[in-house]
């Protein structure tokens, strides 16, 4: 098992330097963000305990979804190069997700012998 005490202080960093300036801008929306954070946060503490590439990825993920948050939600906010930030992020993230879930699997020739 991985000492996941680095990333129990990482997270809420990472979480709170989005929340911090795009909360004060988000209006009505400003329950549902706080929702989709937390949860958001609470996804990447479980996948803490990981293997690496499942902590790149979630990693990749929240990068992405947080530039994209950014944008609607702090006024004035500019990210160089943004579409290729979010769909590298995504699609990176993605890519792992897929590597993770193959590896994961059991070979189909195992799934076929077995009676139902």
């Amino acid at each position: 098992m991985h000492d996941i005490r680095p990333y129990l202080v990482t997270y809420p960093l990472l979480c709170g330097t989005v929340l911090a300036p795009a909360l004060p801008h988000a209006g009505s929306m400003a329950p549902a963000v706080l929702l989709y954070s937390m949860t958001v946060l609470s996804m990447m503490s479980l996948a803490s305990s990981g293997l690496l590439w499942l902590r790149v990825r979630h990693t990749l993920f929240v990068l992405s979804d947080s530039i994209l948050a950014m944008q609607p939600f702090i006024p004035g906010f500019e990210f160089p190069q943004f579409d290729f930030a979010i769909t590298s992020a995504y699609a990176g993230g993605h890519a792992l997700m897929t590597w993770g879930a193959i590896l994961t699997q059991r070979p189909l020739r195992q799934l076929v012998a077995q009676p139902a």
